[in-house]
């Protein structure tokens, strides 16, 4: 079994990520570059094509990395959020997710929110975070 580096469980939680977003960027930078290269697999076309033939209303899945929609999924329920969007944790406005993971990769720097300045979290769900009402709802 692969070992964890010591503190990168707790880095990777809510807390985390508020206490040291840098450390919380270095740790998933490479998580975010797998992602973002990733392809959709034959499951995931399968699935898209049982959707258009009208066998699936939706996909519902703990994964945010896109590739239901990529495989061409139109209804699909990302229970732990997405990288696909970004909110800002000082004003908590929303804003697309591939500018900022793409200039993060491209430079390194924290992405930062273009209306105050504060920094900004992926979508996803960490630990010591709750799901969203509406994704329950859906």
């Amino acid at each position: 079994m692969k070992k964890i580096p010591p503190g990168t469980a707790e880095l990777m939680t809510l807390q985390g990520f508020k206490d040291n977003p840098g450390a919380f960027y270095s740790r998933f930078r490479p998580y975010l570059e797998m992602v973002l290269s990733a392809k959709p697999n034959p499951a995931h076309v399968a699935l898209a094509e049982l959707e258009d033939d009208g066998y699936l209303q939706a996909i519902i899945t703990m994964n945010g990395d896109m590739l239901h929609q990529k495989a061409g999924s139109r209804k699909v329920i990302e229970m732990h959020g997405s990288l696909e969007r970004a909110f800002c944790m000082r004003c908590y406005q929303p804003d697309e997710g591939a500018d900022h993971w793409r200039r993060y990769l491209e430079d390194g720097k924290i992405p930062q929110c273009g209306r105050c300045g504060g920094v900004m979290k992926p979508e996803v769900i960490l630990p010591g975070e709750q799901l969203p009402a509406q994704m329950v709802r859906q």
